[in-house]
């Protein structure tokens, strides 16, 4: 295997798991000297002398990065994370490697990102598949950490061992993170075999102390606020019913953890009569006047407390499709989703993708349990609250009379 950027962080933590499961590894560095000295039993290079030295190699592990807590010019970063990574993705297609992994971030998942670290590495994902072909494997990674912290984690190297485990729990569970022998795991294995050659690679939050507690914490204080304004709901409940006649509430089942149906409550903001099926395929009419208002506020959503008290739903989760959505069903089937219990908003409805694109609403809710953090949360809930509620039609708001 060939490393770019080789005397980097992730690859000083990465090197010694590869070299210890057998793999014959030539580095590629700025300055092969040192790295030849760290590492003897790998061969170093420069930039410049890699090519001749890379024939008969398999694969190519692409590291070299102008990070994000470098400072330059957007012009800077490209030249770097863009341009430089399609150069070697050219080569190395050219030398008949077989396999070519270029190592992405997270931080290019969110499309709103607009960091120049961002930029540019989205750029080079599409850069290094065009210079190498569609084989070409684009791998996600949270914060890489290993035998040694970095970047805004790097405190903890210098704690004793104990406040080391404590203080790691809490800085992990605000953002993404991958342990580095994920990342080895994954270099052993055989290559991506998803459509898009795409994987993320983060540690699992379910193991994380801090983040269920946070979880937890997120659901209990929506609970307790859905409790301190019942008598308000009150109200609304009545004026929906003077408005627009009984009932105020509307029950509809929905599709829960594991494919079991649960019932889901809200105040009703559609017409009597409303057909239950997807809102993407409901006319626009059929919300009411004072339903728009209680939409465009998030009103509407309030009574879903109960099911988040029963732990049917969080506050954050892929959202529930109906029973009769199957192509929704089997999509999140197959990206391992329908095990997560779903929530009041998501990571999918925020990026405008609802349940008219079965696909694609499955892949961000895979990617959300893989990004899912404090923050990451976080961002969610204040997109939700800036968000009007015209662009959730998921089939959260259709109603349902049968029952």
């Amino acid at each position: 295997m060939v490393i770019s950027g080789a005397s980097g962080f992730v690859a000083g933590q990465l090197i010694p798991l590869l070299l210890e499961a057998g793999h014959s590894l030539l580095l590629v560095s700025r300055n092969p000297g040192s790295l030849q000295e760290r590492f003897p039993a790998s061969k170093s290079v420069s930039f410049s002398d890699w090519v001749e030295e890379a024939r008969g190699y398999d694969a190519f592990l692409h590291l070299a990065v102008q990070n994000n807590d470098s400072r330059g010019s957007l012009a800077s970063f490209m030249d770097v994370n863009d341009g430089l990574s399609a150069d070697f993705a050219s080569k190395a297609r050219d030398l008949g490697v077989e396999r070519f992994i270029f190592a992405s971030s997270v931080h290019t998942l969110d499309p709103l990102g607009d960091s120049f670290y961002a930029q540019s590495k989205r750029a080079g994902e599409q850069s290094v598949r065009r210079s190498f072909g569609e084989t070409c494997e684009i791998v996600h990674f949270g914060a890489v950490y290993g035998s040694r912290f970095a970047g805004k984690m790097a405190i903890l190297n210098s704690l004793p061992p104990f406040i080391r485990r404590a203080g790691f729990q809490a800085l992990s569970a605000l953002n993404p993170v991958t342990n580095v022998r994920t990342i080895a795991n994954y270099l052993g294995s055989d290559a991506a075999e998803t459509a898009d050659r795409v994987t993320i690679l983060t540690d699992n939050k379910d193991d994380s102390p801090v983040y269920r507690l946070w979880r937890r914490t997120l659901d209990l204080v929506f609970v307790t606020g859905a409790l301190l304004f019942s008598s308000l709901l009150a109200i609304v409940w009545v004026v929906v019913v003077m408005k627009d006649g009984s009932p105020g509430f509307f029950v509809q089942n929905r599709v829960g953890v594991d494919g079991k149906v649960f019932r889901c409550i809200k105040l009703r903001t559609m017409s009597n009569g409303t057909v239950s099926k997807g809102t993407h395929l409901v006319e626009d009419s059929a919300v009411t006047k004072i339903g728009r208002f209680l939409r465009r506020f998030k009103i509407d959503e309030i009574p879903q407390a109960i099911n988040v008290a029963k732990k049917e739903m969080n506050l954050i989760g892929p959202r529930p499709s109906l029973p009769d959505q199957h192509e929704v069903i089997a999509s999140r089937t197959v990206r391992g989703v329908l095990g997560s219990t779903p929530g009041l908003t998501g990571w999918a409805q925020v990026n405008g993708i609802d349940m008219s694109a079965p696909a694609e609403l499955a892949k961000l809710d895979a990617h959300y349990l893989k990004l899912r953090s404090i923050l990451w949360d976080i961002k969610i809930m204040k997109r939700t609250l800036r968000s009007r509620s015209s662009s959730h039609r998921d089939g959260a708001q259709t109603e349902d009379r049968s029952w």
